[in-house]
């Protein structure tokens, strides 16, 4: 995802992702800017899991995400709500 020139989408959903792979999509969404839509559906992600994806949206600025799925995941509503909202702050300081 780092040297990504052309990926809009991507999708993991029902991939059984670990907060080991949570976090090696973190530190490639810090590199990336071609990336508009997450999709993560399904995953059993505990909050915890998605720190490092929080972490990657608040620090690149250049990323353009408009949709992120967390849907089916063993997140709070309070979590995904927050990530939602990061998104739209960062839609809207950008444009």
């Amino acid at each position: 995802m780092r040297s990504n020139r052309t990926l809009s989408c991507l999708s993991l959903n029902n991939c059984q992702l670990g907060k080991d792979l949570m976090k090696a999509i973190g530190k490639g969404l810090m590199c990336n800017d071609k990336l508009d839509t997450l999709l993560l559906r399904g995953n059993n992600l505990e909050e915890e899991s998605i720190l490092e994806l929080v972490d990657a949206l608040e620090s690149n600025r250049d990323l353009k995400l408009k949709v992120l799925d967390l849907s089916s995941n063993r997140l709070n509503v309070n979590i995904s709500q927050c990530c939602n909202i990061l998104i739209f702050r960062i839609n809207v300081e950008s444009s």
